[in-house]
């Protein structure tokens, strides 16, 4: 799906500090069963945590989740500084959520990179 409008970031940064998830939380339980299958299989899995306009962005740094089915790499790629390095906010955007056509190629340009470094 290829969609070339923009909608412009003019959200104002929360800065919201980091409250972390609780991976631990119930909510989350099939993530364990995930972890595990791919554990099985010899699958490392990874969580990218999608970017949003300023407002919801956060400063939560990346982190190894450790889970009793085995650890999770999460990625967060909705802190602002990383936002900041990756998109532009003018002509990156569909909406407050999805990225247009440039943007999504940006951030899987990332994506790659940091699957590369691995």
């Amino acid at each position: 799906l290829r969609i070339n409008k923009r909608g412009e970031d003019a959200s104002v940064e929360n800065a919201a500090n980091c409250k972390g998830i609780n991976y631990q939380d119930w909510s989350y339980r099939s993530v364990n069963e995930f972890v595990a299958t791919c554990k099985i299989h010899r699958i490392d899995f990874i969580v990218f945590e999608m970017p949003c306009w300023r407002k919801s962005q956060n400063q939560c740094l990346d982190e190894i989740v450790k889970l009793a089915s085995g650890n999770v790499q999460v990625y967060n790629l909705n802190r602002g500084i990383v936002c900041d390095s990756i998109l532009n906010p003018k002509t990156d955007w569909l909406s407050e959520n999805h990225l247009n056509f440039d943007g999504s190629i940006k951030l899987t340009r990332k994506i790659i990179g940091r699957l590369s470094d691995q």
